[in-house]
């Protein structure tokens, strides 16, 4: 995911968050969440810094919770775009024999599968493959090129 995307997934979720936890932060979400975009560090350190009344340690300001969720919820992004990608990785995995068999006429039936996937300069690629591989196993040149032209034959183009 874009940093832009990610950024704004974030930060649309940590605003329902701190309505939740801390609604008094939201006047200054827009300018704490820019703040936090631009320089996560900066932003978080100052969320920490802490005035002491009269040097016996008692916080006046509480910590300030917009960059702190921010950088949790980005924490946790990563986490869930893993997740998403092993899902969808999985995913297709199941789905790569269908795709494969579209690809080849055969199998490919406009009223039930999406367009082709192959462009002509995929086939070609297909095409110069199979006559490496034949070229390889000492194919005739002759029965290599028939053989790559089946091939592309019984493939769907776009």
């Amino acid at each position: 995911m874009d940093k832009e995307t990610a950024a704004f997934l974030v930060a649309d979720i940590a605003r329902d968050v701190l309505r939740d936890v801390a609604p008094a932060e939201l006047p200054i979400f827009g300018p704490a969440s820019k703040a936090y975009f631009h320089n996560p560090a900066v932003a978080l350190k100052e969320a920490h810094a802490k005035d002491s009344v009269l040097g016996f340690g008692m916080d006046l300001l509480p910590v300030l919770l917009t960059p702190v969720v921010l950088h949790i919820l980005s924490q946790v992004l990563e986490i869930l775009e893993d997740i998403a990608t092993k899902a969808l990785t999985e995913s297709l995995r199941q789905e790569i024999p269908q795709i494969l068999k579209s690809m080849f006429r055969k199998f490919y039936s406009p009223a039930t599968d999406k367009p082709p996937i192959l462009t002509r300069e995929q086939v070609a690629l297909v095409r110069a493959n199979v006559l490496t591989a034949a070229k390889k196993q000492r194919v005739p040149l002759q029965k290599a090129e028939a053989l790559a032209d089946s091939i592309v034959a019984k493939l769907v183009l776009q």
